[in-house]
C-alpha cells in the first residue's frame, strides 16, 4: 500500500513540474528603436513685394472718409488729415494721420474704391503704368495717390518724384510729385498691406493728380524718372 501511495504522489510531482515549465513564459524585451528629433525650421519674414498701391478717393465718399478718420483712436498733433478732398493736406505735425487713412477698412472691404497693385521695375524703379477706368469710379473731384515700400526703391535710395499722367480726355503730361509729403515716411503695422515702411506721393497740394471721373474713358499714371 506504501508502495502504491509513493508511486502516485511520483506521478502527480512529474505531472506538477512539467505543467510549471509549459506554463512559464520569459517576456521578451522590447526593441529600442532610436529617433533623432529634428527641430523645425523657423519661420522667416516674407519679403515685401515690389509694388505700389494706389488710392482712389472720391469726393461723393468725403462725409465716410471723414468720418472714419475722426474717429480714429490715435491723431497727430495740430489739425489732422482728414483726406485730401478736405484740404487740410499731409505736414510733419499730422503726417501719421496717414496711417489712418492707408488702414481705412472701406479701402478693402468695397465701400471705396480698391487699391490698386502696380508693378515697381527693379531696373529704373518707376512704377509700372496703372490703368483706371473712369466708370469704375464715377466721381468728378477724385485725388489720386501712390503708396510705395522704401525697399521697392533700391532700399530707400531712389523716390517717384516724376509720374507721367494721361487718358481719353487728358493730354499726356509728366507731372512732378510733392517733394515735402514725399520726404516723410510712415511705418505701417495694419493688417491690410505688408508691415513696412512707406513713403507717399502726391502732387497735393496742387491739383494735377485730383480727376474727373464722370467722364467716359480711363486715366492712367506711369512712373517715369
Amino acid at each position: 500500500m506504501k508502495t502504491k501511495q509513493f508511486i502516485l504522489s511520483a506521478v502527480i510531482a512529474l505531472t506538477v513540474v512539467s505543467c510549471s515549465k509549459q506554463d512559464v513564459t520569459i517576456p521578451q524585451q522590447p526593441t529600442r528603436i532610436e529617433v533623432n528629433s529634428v527641430a523645425a525650421p523657423s519661420p522667416t519674414t516674407s519679403e515685401i513685394p515690389n509694388v505700389a498701391y494706389v488710392f482712389v478717393e472720391p469726393k461723393n465718399k468725403q462725409t465716410l472718409i471723414v468720418n472714419y478718420l475722426k474717429d480714429s483712436v490715435v491723431h497727430s498733433a495740430g489739425i489732422p488729415f482728414l483726406g485730401f478732398n478736405m484740404g487740410y493736406g499731409i505736414s510733419a505735425t499730422n503726417k501719421n494721420d496717414v496711417l489712418n487713412y492707408i488702414n481705412m477698412k472701406y479701402w478693402y472691404n468695397g465701400q471705396l474704391p480698391a487699391v490698386k497693385t502696380v508693378n515697381i521695375s527693379q531696373t529704373t524703379y518707376n512704377m509700372d503704368s496703372v490703368t483706371i477706368i473712369n466708370s469704375t469710379i464715377n466721381d468728378y473731384s477724385s485725388w489720386v495717390t501712390i503708396l510705395i515700400p522704401v525697399s521697392a526703391m533700391r532700399n530707400d535710395t531712389y523716390r517717384q518724384s516724376l509720374v507721367k499722367i494721361g487718358g481719353s480726355y487728358l493730354k499726356t503730361s509728366l507731372v512732378t510729385m510733392n517733394s515735402t509729403i514725399y520726404t516723410y515716411t510712415f511705418d505701417y503695422t495694419g493688417n491690410y498691406l505688408p508691415k513696412t515702411r512707406y513713403r507717399l506721393y502726391t502732387t497735393f497740394v496742387s491739383p494735377t493728380v485730383r480727376f474727373d471721373m464722370t467722364k467716359p474713358g480711363f486715366i492712367f499714371l506711369k512712373g517715369s524718372n
